[in-house]
């Protein structure tokens, strides 16, 4: 054919789920034995979500139905859809329980693009990017959940969206009450903060004030940029600040915090990272 059509195929190796899972098993053996990281990191919960995590992505025919419902949500965006951002098609006929098939999607991963249309492409790609993680937490309550930079594919005037193995769903009422975190955070409202975080299981009544302290120190970090129309990512030290709140969390914390936050605190930093 003088126009032929390229797919990219994910083969499954046998047994990696069990495999993987049984490492992250030995793993949390190992740190528990010899006591090497602080009580407040809760590493059970830790290994536990990673396993959670692991087999979802081994399970090829929820990447499949994931993929082509992120796909629907992305084209029902106008926003998105001026920006360029799509995501690649499944090709059924070619997906099984061992594989899936996806058109092949051209460009450059997001930390080697050279943006060479200057300042305006930089800012719609990253307003796309900041948008995009808003959407999935607040609108949609879905998530692609691994921000790596190899997912987001650039070409010019165009964003393409791959990889959905690793995708969750949030329920209303923590999506909800998160989001009063991030808003109170933003509107300096420190109550309506712990409030939340309490009411969603980020802090408990065990808590000491230096963990309640470090607690809103890394929610004001997390909503710095949307106190502003305009937010400098390039000179701002969101991530850092949130790194060294997270530091005391670990000393600090008395009761592990719900789930959800291992997906959705990596989703928002990648997304802080990559803007």
């Amino acid at each position: 054919s003088p126009h032929p059509t390229y797919h990219a195929l994910k083969v499954k190796f046998p047994g990696i789920g069990s495999s993987v899972t049984s490492d992250l098993s030995n793993l949390s053996s190992l740190l528990t034995t010899f006591d090497v990281l602080p009580p407040g990191v809760f590493i059970d919960r830790v290994i536990k979500a990673a396993k959670k995590e692991v087999l979802a992505e081994c399970d090829y025919a929820r990447e499949r139905e994931s993929t082509e419902r992120y796909r629907r949500q992305v084209q029902a965006d106008e926003d998105l859809r001026r920006r360029g951002f799509r995501v690649v098609e499944t090709v059924p006929e070619l997906c099984t329980e061992e594989t899936v098939a996806t058109r092949w999607a051209h460009g450059v991963p997001l930390d080697s693009y050279s943006f060479p249309g200057g300042q305006s492409e930089r800012d719609s790609v990253t307003g796309g990017l900041l948008r995009l993680c808003l959407l999935e937490l607040f609108g949609w309550r879905f998530s692609q959940t691994d921000p790596n930079y190899g997912n987001f594919l650039l070409s010019e005037g165009e964003v393409a969206l791959i990889d959905f193995g690793g995708c969750a769903s949030y329920e209303r009422d923590f999506v909800a009450t998160y989001y009063d975190i991030i808003s109170g955070a933003a509107e300096g409202d420190a109550d309506r903060v712990v409030s939340a975080s309490r009411l969603c299981g980020l802090l408990s009544d065990r808590d000491p004030p230096e963990m309640v302290a470090a607690h809103l120190e890394a929610a004001d970090a997390l909503a710095t940029p949307f106190k502003s129309e305009v937010f400098d990512f390039k000179t701002s030290n969101v991530t850092s600040s949130i790194g060294v709140a997270a530091r005391k969390f670990s000393r600090l914390r008395r009761t592990p915090p719900p789930g959800e936050v291992y997906t959705v605190h990596r989703k928002l930093a990648g997304c802080f990272e990559a803007a």
